[in-house]
């Protein structure tokens, strides 16, 4: 069956067609709320760990991602755009990797382009140039495939593999040759060391090679099984190397994904999913091109029908019902929808030739919908605009609790986040090294401090300082209850609430509804809100703030190695810089950092030193019920018993069975000669130690 050149030029015409409807893909202003793992994992090999050390999806992605960086890296290098490997990571990792993301977003969209052209070779394989054809322009047009092109996920290059492991089955079928066999279970392998779920793709591929007459010899198979257990073992290592991490995050996912209990019917979700992918004149002829569908061999539409039931039923049976779950559905679907015009145009060629625009229509318009959504604005840029227009030096930031559509920007929290992640595949002078470069560069973005709303009703204890407060509403994350601040500026989609969205996704593109929706994003409500608790203090630089983590990670260093003496000093000029630390740090962060002073002055005999950070961090965190008996201890070592008595006294009135605080009360007690007072402490009930919290005393 010979390629001819018109078949391959329009072939690859349509391939252009779907990259151009699939691109521009949106600049990173935004994230996808799985798509950080395309920073950390990727870059975290560079250090030498292949370890990634996260299981929830396979591994293979992430290392062709992880070498598509280097060259990336290495071509900027050349042109002297990018210093050293270690600044490039530090840079990306810890404060902003939007160029990385912006790489693997074109990357993915032109695996799926591919993924066109693939589906166009095997429907030229199964049932003519015609059925190829088609099968390529349904697919290109396909708004559940361009939905998801441009986003760095695992999903888009799996359903390429998952189409090239098909047309491998059905080259090795046809020709019944080892090599065909052998490259069949390669695509297979890398289908599953993508994403777990593609490893499905075998169910058609052995309908293929075994249902009627001329089926595949059994050697043949055998070297393709092999071909593909190989692949998976190379192409994602650990899950075999590192079993323990892979069955808790595999075990976990799964608990989370397949084993809960359903809120929404299955069968609904999968049907709205494929009447979003082929449009409501598709529903019927997918079963037109199943049962009356023009096909060269007997067993092509049996492995169409063995694939769509194998990826259909996780969809079934799981709890999630991600839409982007889907997506290796979306060639077989192209596929029936072409098999049915060439039933038709085998009947009526007019026929044929009128269905195509009428499959066509719907889908196009919900692609082009899609694409003039991503190539515009988003309310959360402008939200951002808003922010920086608003303090440009950074700044306190109030966010409601809300799981889903916040805006980016540089926060201690995200550092915080990314330095856990570092640390699996860096060792602490790599972090130390990271800090030092990030301190000395000049143009870093503005660092933000997030802060939670004062709950209503709350006492007042200090003057009430003006904040930027963002509230997010939208209907797949509604805003958490509770009074809002009148807005000083509004960022709106449109009339979201009249739209259809992919609720489990937390992806504001809207899926049906196109016309009341005039940009991507929640409505975003930005105010000046009012927050008690903290003195003002001036911004905080991000270059400052990267300084004052390298004089951290030091001094827990020294105070590691026995230097305690350098540590407090690192500790001095940090308490110099930062005054009030929780508003560089957050208000649990800078109690942990206050508590680990108050304790390194009290273990070199400086308890007087150390009463002031532990009273601070007491009163940032009263519920750290260790800070506040360390607290105690250090007030009496400091010659004030009867202080650290109230103190004490003060814990077990919010906590009565905290074992710590009751004992050290008790033998407080007794020193000062209140016996009586110190039995009746004696005798209550005690538990060993805060919740989560080991048990201690001073």
């Amino acid at each position: 069956m010979p390629l001819t050149p018109t078949f391959r030029t329009s072939l690859w015409l349509l391939a252009a067609l779907a990259l151009a409807l699939r691109w521009p893909y949106p600049a990173p202003a935004w994230l996808h709320f799985d798509e950080t793992s395309f920073i950390v994992l990727p870059l975290g090999f560079w250090g030498g760990d292949l370890n990634p050390h996260f299981f929830n999806y396979p591994t293979f992605h992430f290392y062709l991602v992880s070498a598509v960086y280097l060259l990336y890296y290495a071509g900027g290098w050349l042109l002297g755009s990018f210093g050293s490997m270690a600044a490039f990571v530090a840079d990306r990792y810890l404060v902003d990797g939007a160029d990385l993301l912006a790489v693997t977003r074109g990357l993915n969209s032109v695996m799926s382009a591919l993924t066109v052209a693939a589906a166009g070779f095997l429907g030229r394989r199964l049932g003519g140039a015609r059925l190829g054809l088609l099968t390529a322009a349904f697919l290109a047009v396909m708004p559940l495939s361009a939905r998801f092109a441009h986003l760095a996920n695992t999903d888009t290059p799996a359903v390429l593999w998952v189409t090239l492991a098909l047309l491998a089955a059905a080259r090795a079928r046809q020709q019944d040759r080892t090599r065909d066999a052998v490259a069949t279970g390669v695509c297979v392998g890398l289908a599953a060391a993508t994403k777990y779920p593609a490893a499905l793709v075998a169910v058609p591929v052995a309908v293929a090679w075994l249902v009627g007459p001329g089926r595949i010899d059994r050697r043949r198979a055998l070297w393709g099984v092999a071909a593909a257990a190989a692949t998976v073992a190379a192409a994602t290592p650990f899950v075999f190397l590192d079993p323990a991490g892979f069955w808790d995050d595999f075990a976990r996912m799964s608990q989370t994904h397949l084993l809960s209990a359903r809120e929404s019917s299955a069968l609904g979700a999968l049907g709205a999913t494929t009447r979003y992918a082929v449009g409501w004149l598709g529903l019927p002829a997918l079963l037109a091109g199943l049962v009356a569908g023009g096909w060269r061999s007997g067993w092509a539409p049996a492995m169409a029908l063995a694939g769509l039931a194998a990826f259909a039923a996780p969809l079934l049976a799981a709890e999630s019902t991600f839409m982007r779950y889907a997506l290796p559905l979306a060639p077989l679907l192209a596929l029936l929808l072409a098999a049915a015009v060439c039933a038709l145009h085998e009947r009526r060629a007019w026929l044929g030739l009128a269905a195509v625009p009428l499959l066509a229509a719907e889908p196009l318009h919900a692609t082009l919908a899609t694409r003039s959504l991503l190539s515009g604005d988003d309310t959360r840029e402008q939200a951002v605009d808003w922010v920086l227009t608003q303090a440009p030096e950074g700044g306190h930031l109030v966010e409601p609790p809300s799981p889903c559509g916040r805006v980016r920007l540089l926060t201690p929290r995200e550092v915080f986040v990314h330095q856990a992640h570092f640390l699996r595949s860096y060792d602490e002078a790599d972090l130390l090294a990271a800090y030092r470069h990030l301190a000395g560069r000049a143009d870093l973005p503005p660092l933000f401090v997030g802060r939670q709303p004062q709950p209503a009703g709350a006492a007042v204890s200090a003057p009430m300082e003006p904040r930027l407060s963002l509230r997010y509403h939208h209907p797949v994350c509604p805003p958490a209850p509770g009074e809002a601040p009148p807005p000083a500026a509004t960022f709106a989609p449109g009339a979201a609430a009249a739209a259809g969205y992919d609720g489990q996704d937390w992806y504001f593109l809207p899926t049906a509804g196109f016309g009341h929706v005039d940009l991507t994003g929640p409505r975003i409500e930005a105010a000046h809100l009012p927050v008690a608790g903290m003195a003002r203090v001036p911004p905080v630089p991000a270059a400052e703030f990267f300084r004052g983590m390298a004089w951290i990670l030091e001094a827990g260093r020294a105070a590691g190695d026995g230097r305690r003496q350098v540590a407090l000093q690192l500790y001095a000029r940090l308490q110099a810089a930062w005054p009030a630390p929780e508003a560089v740090l957050g208000a649990g962060a800078a109690a942990r950092l206050l508590t680990g002073i108050g304790i390194l002055h009290l273990e070199s005999g400086r308890p007087h030193d150390a009463v002031a950070p532990l009273q601070r961090a007491a009163r940032l965190m009263p519920a750290d019920l260790e800070t506040r008996n360390t607290l105690g201890a250090a007030v009496a070592s400091a010659g004030r018993l009867a202080g650290a008595v109230e103190i004490w006294k003060e814990l077990l009135a919010d906590e009565p069975g905290y074992a710590p605080a009751r004992r050290n009360l008790v033998r407080a007690l007794e020193s000062l000669g209140r016996t009586r007072e110190a039995r009746g402490y004696r005798s209550a009930p005690t538990t060993s130690a805060a919740p989560g919290r080991p048990a201690g005393e001073r």
